[in-house]
């Protein structure tokens, strides 16, 4: 289990130091050793004179104006971690960054026995905490994290770190699917106790998910209620499931107070199904910058969920003042099995986006050559797409990257890009475009002579040109 925590002091003049340091691992002993004093009267945060006395250590790293502790240890240390948190909420007020990741299944590295002498204490604390998170009407919940605190599962112990954090800027988990924890992030979504006085997290700025093991996943269900707190402005992430059924959801947005629709950025590379992910957008008003990477699970051997464009460029419709940086890719397997398939989806996962001209303020867009242009006019999902590149993308646009290009019409989409360089007027300050190779192919589809035309004529145009290999 690994967690790390950064302390920001509130008096940053008094830090003169940048060292590496080495601190004992007992998290009571060692916070009290790093932090000088817990006590609210008490400025004292950290004294250089002192030295650590334990042949016991851990790897520590002091910066100016950070505490920086990384560690890998026994449960027993991060659950003496959190309850020293907990009952010193001037201390757990100074944590601003939290990373964390727990064994899924619940497992624990600690005996029973290496906790013997802490067992009442531990008891009492489960009791008080539990008492404060949930209601009496609650008492199924409280009940079964109850039973995850005792067994010394990490979640459960997390979960309760958690809700003392109030003041952090930024949390990172690296884990598969919770069972725990998105309890207590449906609880601050709802502003529900112990959420219900001020908002929750008020500082908390960025969530990143990142997934250890490839073929787990992070659950719809844990990204979801970030949308609802008050100050989030940054969600990023991989390997995210989005496909989450009605009656499978934590979070259903009818029953969520409404979104203070904070979030600027949404970030995920290889979204599984991505459906799900319409609620997200949903929740957002004024987004900014959106990039997502369209996957397919590990295990799958055929494309179960098609990708519809035109849902998700219906979905981004309400953002044209604000969206400044798109980019909707395929990864690299969910191409493959694209054409392996002998395109039983094909006209589904390639159905053109609508027009982007109306997005005044959008200046970067990475797209697939099929959602940029009519690949298949007898589509019968799709009218044919007779609208120019050039009148469909806006005139705030500074780069354009196509990627996945289709050979056989690789000679239309530059002779839509030339009448694109040329209307200088339209595109005043595009200055960089980008050609990609197709997806499964190591070669570049577009031909050399087209290539060396367009680049002639993008450098007339001052603009550069990039053929990517």
């Amino acid at each position: 289990m690994t967690a790390a925590i950064l302390l920001k002091r509130k008096d940053e003049a008094k830090f003169q130091a940048n060292v590496s340091i080495r601190a004992k691992a007992d998290w009571k002993t060692q916070l009290e050793w790093l932090v000088g004093s817990t006590r609210a009267d008490d400025p004292v945060l950290f004294d250089p004179t002192m030295e650590p006395t334990s042949a016991r250590y851990d790897d520590m790293e002091l910066k100016m104006g950070d505490i920086d502790l990384q560690a890998i240890s026994k449960i027993v240390v991060e659950m003496r971690l959190v309850m020293h948190l907990w009952r010193h909420p001037e201390l757990a007020s100074l944590v601003h960054k939290l990373d964390l990741y727990w064994f899924p299944d619940g497992s624990s590295d600690m005996k029973a026995e290496d906790y013997e002498d802490d067992e009442q204490s531990r008891a009492e604390f489960i009791d008080h905490a539990l008492q404060e998170i949930y209601t009496p009407e609650e008492e199924d919940t409280k009940f079964k994290w109850s039973v995850w605190l005792r067994n010394f599962g990490s979640e459960a112990w997390f979960g309760v770190l958690l809700v003392r954090l109030t003041h952090l800027e930024s949390i990172e988990f690296g884990h598969e699917r919770s069972i725990l924890m998105p309890d207590i992030l449906l609880k601050a979504a709802n502003r529900q106790q112990p959420f219900h006085e001020t908002p929750p997290f008020p500082s908390l700025r960025e969530v990143i998910f990142k997934c250890e093991e490839f073929s787990e996943g992070v659950d719809e269900n844990f990204v979801t209620p970030f949308f609802y707190f008050p100050s989030v402005r940054s969600i990023r992430g991989h390997s995210i499931w989005a496909n989450t059924e009605d009656d499978q959801r934590l979070t259903d947005p009818a029953d969520v107070i409404q979104s203070t629709y904070s979030v600027r950025e949404i970030t995920v590379k290889e979204i599984w199904y991505c459906g799900g992910m319409l609620d997200w957008l949903a929740a957002c008003r004024e987004l900014e910058h959106l990039s997502l990477q369209t996957s397919t699970h590990p295990d799958d051997i055929d494309l179960v969920v098609p990708f519809n464009a035109m849902v998700l460029y219906q979905a981004l419709l309400p953002f044209k003042q604000t969206l400044k940086s798109l980019s909707m890719i395929y990864e690299e397997v969910y191409n493959y099995l694209l054409v392996k398939g002998y395109g039983w989806t094909l006209e589904q996962d390639n159905i053109p986006f609508g027009s982007f001209r109306d997005f005044s303020v959008l200046e970067d867009l990475t797209i697939r050559h099929a959602h940029l242009m009519q690949i298949f006019p007898a589509s019968t999902i799709v009218q044919a797409n007779k609208i120019h590149v050039d009148d469909m993308l806006p005139s705030s646009l500074r780069k354009l990257t196509i990627l996945d290009i289709v050979e056989d019409f690789s000679s239309q989409l530059v002779s839509e890009l030339q009448s694109l360089v040329r209307n200088r007027n339209s595109h005043p300050h595009l200055v960089t475009l980008e050609l990609g190779k197709e997806g499964i192919h190591e070669r570049n589809a577009i031909d050399k002579k087209l290539y060396r035309i367009l680049k002639a004529e993008c450098e007339e145009a001052g603009i550069y040109l990039k053929l990517i290999m």
